[in-house]
């Protein structure tokens, strides 16, 4: 019996790698390392045949890292505003690397993301959540919640 739990590992462990080494210069692989102190939380609100928001979290030099990557710019160089405006995109990029590999059939729309010091509301029930350790030392976690439409396979 499948679920959209294991639905949504396989996607994961499948699109972070990609989109992360083809646009971000770094690699990726699953892990349960602690996460950093004071992330920065991007939100992804999204609706399809399952609506609800897509969060990642990862600290402020992860982010500064990615961007430098993305951005083809040293380190030192990279705005604290290119760091957060970089995450804001990774989040684009993942949740919508996820979802088209899900939702292929309706498709789905993405909502602006949005960077916050404080995830996504606790009501909203955390329904998968992975992590992921770099291969520059950092570390980045996901999350999906999910509002309503949860329909299991069979």
């Amino acid at each position: 019996m499948s679920t959209f739990r294991d639905e949504l590992h396989q996607l994961c462990a499948a699109a972070v790698p990609d989109v992360l080494e083809t646009m971000f210069f770094v690699n990726a692989v699953e892990d349960s390392a602690p996460p950093p102190p004071d992330p920065l939380v991007v939100d992804v609100g999204f609706r399809g045949s399952r609506s609800g928001v897509f969060t990642i979290r990862l600290s402020a030099g992860v982010a500064r890292d990615l961007a430098s990557g993305f951005l083809g710019v040293a380190v030192e160089q990279v705005t604290t505003g290119q760091a957060i405006e970089t995450a804001c995109e990774l989040a684009n990029m993942l949740c919508g690397g996820v979802l088209s590999r899900s939702e292929t059939e309706c498709g789905f729309d993405l909502e602006a993301p949005v960077a916050a010091t404080e995830p996504y509301s606790p009501l909203t029930p955390v329904v998968y959540r992975t992590q992921f350790l770099l291969d520059n030392g950092g570390w980045l976690e996901l999350e999906f919640r999910v509002t309503g439409g949860i329909r299991e396979a069979a």
